[in-house]
């Protein structure tokens, strides 16, 4: 079943955050804002995706703050109708092309 996946957060560490957006490009989202990528996926990738942001989360690195934090939530389809974008837009389309996730 396909679902919409939007990982956002707040890291203080560089590397860290590069990591765990690189993770998200790797599943095909989309960067929405700095720290914030949506895609459409489906429920396995989005454990996939959470237990590798998990991994990297948990590493401990000079500069990391108990502040820190990783929020990933999923929504389904009937869901997006409802959002609302204020400023800068985004594609649609582009978070709802399919996405090929190669593992191995």
């Amino acid at each position: 079943m396909k679902v919409y996946v939007w990982v956002m957060y707040d890291i203080s560490v560089q590397k860290k955050r590069a990591r765990i957006a690189g993770h998200c490009k790797d599943f095909g989202l989309i960067r929405f804002q700095k720290s914030i990528f949506l895609g459409e996926t489906d429920k396995n990738a989005v454990s996939l995706l959470a237990g590798l942001i998990m991994e990297s989360f948990e590493q401990k690195e000079e500069g990391d703050t108990e502040e820190d934090s990783v929020l990933i939530f999923t929504i389904g389809d009937h869901l997006l109708d409802n959002i609302v974008v204020l400023g800068k837009g985004f594609a649609e389309d582009e978070f709802r092309k399919p996405r090929v996730l190669i593992i191995g």
